[in-house]
């Protein structure tokens, strides 16, 4: 295969290290080295104005002060370096026989003349020109951007930074895709992304990683086009923009986000998925039970709302540690420990999602629950595995300390016998919480715990992380759990509302709220329906 870079002489990653890269897969025929005369900054300027408008380039020269004042630039050029360093140290030098040709402008005629002697089969165009047809079709397999961006979202070249301003996690990372007449809109054939820190890193480190840590990947994709057997990825449907320049006023919200995602995870709680309309099957029998449990065509409405509305990062609480987040994670748990939580895992793993399911220790194994052999199977599939208490006391915070700690230890002690390690997550059963229920889990060495608070945060409590849930009942609609996924001020407050409510009257009626609640249910459930 027959390679040609296209690189600017000032970017030492592109025109040194890149083209050695190529230089150990394929045969680098030549390299077209930009040399500007001049700067391009009045194009790029009226550019800008066109885009976003006059005003906005306050905002636009407030970005490059601080990305110099603060020594961010200087960082980034000391990790370049280093880049390369590492590049160079990794792949010999690109052979003498690779030609060089030094131009102002790589649609310029000598430019074309230089490519067409070269005959390359792919060419990486890694510049900040356009090029014309006449020299992008000059390629016989074609040529190939490393586009510092998800498209067709996040088009031109500040791809990462735009991305992780709109929040859009997903789509931090690199594009490889062929060179067409318009602005990054050819056919896609590889995405490629790396873990990172947004407030460690600036875009730029991020963009450069991007390529420079995922060549392996690259190489094998670009060998696999020259060959023809590369499959191009649809992008039919898809929202498609052009993006500018950086703002300062969106770097600071990346910021501002990242550091409250520190101690934030949007948790869902879900009970049982039941196959068909019969909701007695799985999990805890009455209509009380009832109200949290769904069919699995109810569920599918709430999967699928969320993976198209949501543009969150679906987690799991031990990976939350020491990781950086854009915003909030989503969580996804499942209580009781139903038998139905085979059919939820199974509904959510379509989506390579997984799921955190919380059993009722004594339930195991009886009609309608669960079987050690069901929590095996789900732990092997990558799902979390944590406690949901021994006997499921409806009232767990008004037991004695001893009382707690009990169940606590004695749940957690059957599912690491049935694991063959230690357990370290739980959930409330009724969402009965309290401090002394959270200082019973850290006496029983559990690390997180999950209530039925409908709040954002996660807190600390006697070293335990205690996060908050979103409950999902059955007759929650799927656009209201998209709605607190994704920040609704209303749906959100509302909840808080009705949890506040129910919590005074809990703990005023105990366990005559309880009784009144079962009875009004059933009452409510016996009533003919119209």
């Amino acid at each position: 295969m027959r390679t040609l870079l296209i690189c600017h002489e000032e970017e030492p990653l592109n025109a040194v290290a890149l083209a050695r890269w190529m230089a150990s897969f394929s045969e680098l025929a030549g390299i077209v080295v930009i040399q500007e005369k001049g700067s391009r900054f009045g194009a790029r300027l009226r550019a800008e104005i066109r885009r976003n408008g006059f005003f906005r380039l306050w905002d636009v020269f407030a970005f490059r002060l601080r990305y110099r004042l603060t020594g961010e630039a200087a960082r980034d050029h000391g990790e370049e370096q280093a880049l390369v360093d590492k590049i160079c140290a990794q792949y010999p030098d690109v052979p003498p026989s690779t030609r060089r040709l030094l131009c102002q402008s790589p649609n310029s005629p000598e430019a074309q003349q230089f490519i067409a002697e070269c005959a390359p089969d792919v060419m990486i165009a890694r510049c900040k020109r356009i090029l014309a047809k006449r020299i992008f079709s000059l390629a016989k397999t074609g040529t190939f951007v490393l586009h510092p961006g998800i498209c067709p979202e996040y088009r031109n070249a500040h791809g990462c930074f735009w991305a992780m301003s709109e929040g859009d996690a997903g789509k931090v990372g690199l594009t490889l895709l062929q060179v067409d007449e318009g602005v990054d809109t050819g056919p896609v054939y590889g995405y490629y992304s790396v873990p990172y820190d947004p407030l460690a890193e600036s875009h730029i480190h991020i963009q450069n990683r991007v390529v420079f840590e995922n060549l392996d990947a690259i190489r094998d994709k670009l060998v696999e086009i020259h060959q023809g057997t590369a499959q191009r990825i649809s992008t039919a449907g898809r929202k498609s923009a052009v993006w500018g320049q950086p703002w300062l006023s969106r770097q600071l919200a990346v910021e501002r986000r990242a550091r409250a995602a520190r101690h934030q995870a949007i948790t869902l709680l879900y009970h049982d998925v039941v196959p068909g309309e019969d909701r007695s099957v799985s999990g805890f029998a009455g209509a009380d039970a009832d109200l949290y449990k769904h069919t699995a065509a109810e569920f599918a409405g709430h999967i699928a709302a969320i993976a198209a509305k949501c543009r969150r990062p679906l987690m799991l609480m031990q990976d939350l540690s020491g990781r950086q987040l854009l915003q909030p994670p989503l969580l996804l748990t499942f209580d009781d420990g139903g038998n139905g939580s085979l059919l939820a895992a199974e509904m959510i793993e379509v989506q390579g999602w997984r799921g955190h399911f919380f059993i009722t220790t004594d339930r195991i194994g009886t009609p309608g629950f669960v079987s050690a052999d069901d929590i095996r199977e789900l732990d092997r599939r990558g799902h979390v595995i944590g406690s949901h208490s021994a006997t499921h006391p409806l009232l767990m915070a008004t037991l004695s300390p001893a009382a707690i700690l009990e169940e606590w230890r004695q749940s957690l002690r059957v599912l690491s016998e049935i694991l063959g390690r230690p357990v370290n997550a739980a959930s409330v059963p009724t969402g009965s919480f309290s401090r002394q229920v959270a200082a019973a889990a850290a006496q029983a060495s559990i690390h997180y715990l999950f209530t039925s608070e409908p709040t954002p945060e996660i807190r600390i409590v006697d070293g335990v992380r205690i996060f908050g849930r979103y409950c999902a009942k059955q007759s929650t609609p799927p656009d209201r759990v998209v709605d607190w996924v994704n920040g609704g001020f209303w749906s959100r407050a509302g909840e808080r509302v009705f949890w506040d409510a129910k919590k005074i009257l809990k703990a005023a009626g105990g366990a005559h709220w309880l009784d009144f609640r079962k009875w009004f249910l059933s009452r409510r459930q016996a009533e003919p329906r119209g």
